[in-house]
């Protein structure tokens, strides 16, 4: 006959459950920033729908490159674009920042003149933020 032992019984049962209190708080933690994460990626992150690719660039000597790029955003939004000329070390030797207000269409095309302080090799957008 086994006596009843309350220290044995409550060892237990707390051996079967799944997940012990602090683990309950981990793992409720973990998720609620993975919701939040979620929810950023759906809905917080503007520039998702902002983007540049280039089309073409000429290289003007070693004072200037002209890029020409596709800009796609939304109809309303204002954006910040920057856009850089790179040496045949990938040195930065040219840089603009670009502004974009509301426009009619979501996508556009450009072409900048970006001023370099060397003969750059090529010339990229680098980012395009919503403001």
């Amino acid at each position: 006959m086994h006596e009843f032992n309350e220290v044995e019984d409550a060892e237990a049962a707390a051996s079967t459950r799944w997940l012990g209190p602090r683990q309950r708080l981990i793992a409720g933690i973990i998720l609620a920033i993975g919701i939040g994460v979620a929810a950023w990626f759906a809905f917080g992150n503007e520039n998702s729908s902002v983007a540049a690719d280039e089309v073409s660039f000429t290289i003007n000597g070693s004072e200037s490159v002209s890029l020409t790029f596709n800009l796609t955003k939304p109809k309303n939004a204002a954006v910040t674009c920057v856009a850089e000329a790179l040496s045949h070390n990938f040195l930065q030797v040219g840089y603009q920042e670009l502004e974009f207000g509301p426009a009619t269409a979501e996508k556009q095309q450009f072409t900048t003149t970006i001023p370099t302080t060397e003969r750059a090799v090529t010339a990229v957008v680098k980012y395009c933020l919503s403001q």
